[in-house]
């Protein structure tokens, strides 16, 4: 996957965002890149739970379908397990400062 569109998932604006997220779904539904590609990908998975932690989060149905593909791949659940588990380890040792 090009590290481009992944690190443009993480993108300040709301319209950027959503073109990465598409461009990616495309890219998987056309068999450009295999789903086993992206979940070898550790900072797409990290963009794509952090998706849910902007101001505004569209297409979420959009994303968590895609988190759902590449978790379906075995090798990639623990990797989504793990990041899940930071993010929600981060959130609660933030609320306790």
């Amino acid at each position: 996957m090009s590290l481009t569109v992944v690190v443009i998932l993480g993108h300040t604006q709301e319209e950027v965002r959503v073109r990465a997220l598409e461009n990616i779904i495309n890219k998987l539904n056309y068999d450009i890149v295999s789903t086993m590609d992206l979940a070898c990908d550790k900072s797409l998975i990290s963009n794509l739970l952090q998706w849910f932690n902007k101001p505004n989060t569209p297409q979420k149905k959009a994303c968590l379908d895609l988190i759902l593909r590449i978790s379906k791949v075995n090798e990639c659940l623990l990797l989504i397990i793990s990041k899940i588990l930071q993010v929600i380890y981060k959130q609660k040792f933030a609320a306790n400062i």
